[in-house]
């Protein structure tokens, strides 16, 4: 009888275990506001996001929402809040828990964003685990002026004003929908919270400096830029096509031809004149100079001449024995005689013609070739005369004697030397 007992109590016992159970874990969460922006003077934006940061499923039911604005931004205006049109998570929208329902409630300065009739367990939109989170809405508050130079320095409210209020559907609690709220997960710690309306910080124009003719011109730049800002480019007084929006980093225009350049960044708040300019100088290229008659002729060399160009720093000169200069002197095809007008011309052959051009240079380049001179050599040396004929003994006073020599070979004169007393009367 006794064995009969304990087997059914310990049977009892088993029957009972599976009808135990634990109270399920409410999920954990981070509410952020993000994104924020100034989109006019009279606008600013953000987005709420809801992020699940525990392993456990957070099926989401309803949420009210609460956000203090700095009061100073209103200067003297009445503002006014909405929701930006499908900005919710399409997962919200779908389960009819977007946000629809928002005021803005002056005294406080706050915003308030109202619950809508949770859907039912089972039919919530699932809150992601992934960064940032699931999206509720983008807000959208809007002045009847431009704002005043303050940052909005948004804030969660807590237990007064509208406080702030999360659910989700916890199955086993007795109402499934369920309080998970913890301020200590609300956070702004992503907001730029910029002063609004404030005028572009003034950044440096860099860039002065020149370039060669026929080039793009030479880079002009912004030391720095903010974003949110556009940045016009001026030539002198005139506005140039380009504008660049500002990266956070120094911005490039490109490169520019010659002229003074300014820059000016206008946002929001206003325009501001960027500090100094960028002063761009073209340097021209040489003009060809023009090749003059050859000089001071010899046997083996010549003296080319030419005129001086405008913006030349030196002269390259060539020398060839064809006017199509296809052979040039050994040293003298492009070569570089300094900055003069004048050159002279070594290592020639006697009685040969010649011919040169100039090019003018700078450090941009060469000019083009200026016109080509034809210039001979004198002929080689003539050979010593021959043997000179005539009476070898003249008695006083006998006139009209003759002498000569045969001719010679290159000569252009002679030179006659004779006997004290005696006189070239002829030849």
């Amino acid at each position: 009888m006794k064995k009969n007992f304990f087997t059914k109590l310990f049977l009892i016992v088993l029957t009972c275990l599976p009808s135990l159970s634990l109270k399920a874990q409410a999920p954990t969460y981070l509410l952020e506001l993000r994104n924020d922006v100034q989109v006019s003077t009279t606008e600013y934006e953000f987005d709420i996001y809801l992020l699940r940061t525990g392993s456990t499923a957070f099926e989401y039911a309803q949420g009210q929402f609460g956000i203090v604005i700095n009061s100073q931004i209103k200067n003297g205006g009445i503002i006014t809040a909405s929701i930006v049109s499908g900005s919710s998570d399409p997962a919200l929208i779908s389960s009819n828990q977007n946000p629809t329902g928002i005021s803005f409630y002056d005294p406080a300065s706050a915003i308030r964003i109202s619950p809508r009739t949770p859907p039912g367990l089972g039919n919530g939109a699932l809150i992601s685990d992934a960064s940032p989170g699931t999206k509720l809405c983008r807000v959208r508050i809007t002045n009847t002026v431009a704002f005043g130079q303050y940052q909005p320095n948004l804030t969660w409210t807590t237990t007064t004003i509208y406080p702030t209020q999360v659910y989700a559907y916890v199955s086993e609690e007795p109402d499934p929908n369920f309080n998970i709220t913890n301020h200590s997960n609300h956070t702004t710690n992503n907001l730029n919270n910029p002063v609004l309306n404030t005028a572009p910080e003034a950044f440096t124009v860099t860039g002065t400096g020149s370039y060669c003719e026929g080039t793009s011109g030479t880079p002009v730049s912004l030391s720095g830029s903010e974003v949110g800002v556009t940045y016009t480019l001026y030539r002198n007084t005139t506005t140039q096509v380009q504008t660049e929006p500002g990266t956070g980093s120094a911005i490039n225009f490109g490169d520019q031809t010659e002229g003074e350049y300014t820059v000016e960044g206008t946002n929001m708040g206003g325009t501001t004149p960027m500090t100094g300019s960028a002063i761009v100088t073209e340097i021209p290229l040489p003009t060809a100079p023009v090749a003059l008659a050859g000089s001071g002729a010899e046997c083996s060399q010549i003296t080319a001449n030419w005129s001086a160009s405008v913006n030349a720093t030196g002269y390259r000169l060539d020398v060839s024995t064809v006017d199509n200069f296809a052979t040039f002197v050994s040293g003298y095809q492009d070569a570089n005689v300094g900055n003069v007008t004048t050159s002279v011309v070594t290592g020639l052959t006697a009685g040969t013609t010649y011919y040169y051009r100039v090019r003018a240079t700078n450090n941009c380049g060469p000019s083009t070739n200026s016109n080509t001179i034809i210039y001979a050599t004198s002929p080689a040396a003539p050979a010593t005369p021959g043997i000179i004929t005539g009476t070898a003994v003249q008695c006083p006073g006998a006139t009209g004697q003759t002498y000569s020599i045969e001719a010679v070979t290159d000569a252009t004169t002679y030179a006659w030397t004779v006997p004290a007393g005696w006189n070239i009367t002829a030849g």
